[in-house]
């Protein structure tokens, strides 16, 4: 069970450090007429305002706050998501929409609440999830291919508690995205909200 946790604990740390440079975010023009955004005529990427901060500094330090068997652990999951699981609607027929960096965090939180449920026996729905899921973070690491040069660290002993390491990336400003979803989010709830009194 030993070897399990640090296999667990050295595949999770190398999903999250992949995971937060392959956040990049990037502006999409919308044409002044409303799209329709059906079959293949959506846009490359989720439209975001164009006066974002460029880059904003983010701290890396371990926790055991996100760690599966933390009785807290699903709590910090879930407040890494934007209202209505980060997803997004667009366009004139409402579309839904997973963009990339809410994929990426909907397929983390999968794969932590496969290894808080005994990890490997998770029934054959859930299993093939998290199959999918870690294939999807694979495809995103290697889309990434961040080159940050990080210290080896010792895990099988770490103290995540109390000794954390830390560093310091600079990343894209990712409330800009969290802002625009949440404003889709509440759009989307108005326009539902329409629907039902016509």
């Amino acid at each position: 069970m030993r070897c399990f946790q640090v296999v667990v604990d050295v595949v999770m740390h190398a999903i999250v450090a992949a995971l937060i440079g392959s956040a990049t975010l990037h502006a999409y023009a919308l044409p002044a007429e409303a799209k329709g955004f059906a079959e293949d005529d959506y846009p490359p990427r989720l439209p975001l305002p164009p006066a974002r901060t460029p880059g904003v500094r983010l701290t890396l330090s371990e926790s055991a706050r996100y760690d599966p068997s933390y009785p807290e652990s699903p709590l910090e999951w879930a407040s890494a998501s934007a209202a209505g699981d980060t997803n997004v609607r667009l366009g004139t027929i409402h579309r839904f929409f997973n963009p990339a960096f809410s994929y990426e965090l909907h397929c983390l939180r999968v794969v932590v609440a496969a290894l808080g449920d005994d990890g490997p026996q998770a029934p054959g729905r859930q299993r093939a999830h998290v199959e999918r899921c870690l294939n999807v973070l694979r495809q995103f690491a290697l889309c990434d291919a961040d080159a940050t040069i990080e210290p080896a660290g010792n895990f099988k002993d770490g103290d995540f508690v109390t000794g954390r390491f830390e560093g310091e990336r600079v990343c894209e400003d990712w409330s800009a995205l969290y802002g625009v979803i949440e404003q889709n989010w509440a759009d989307w709830k108005d326009f539902q909200e329409t629907m039902g009194d016509a």
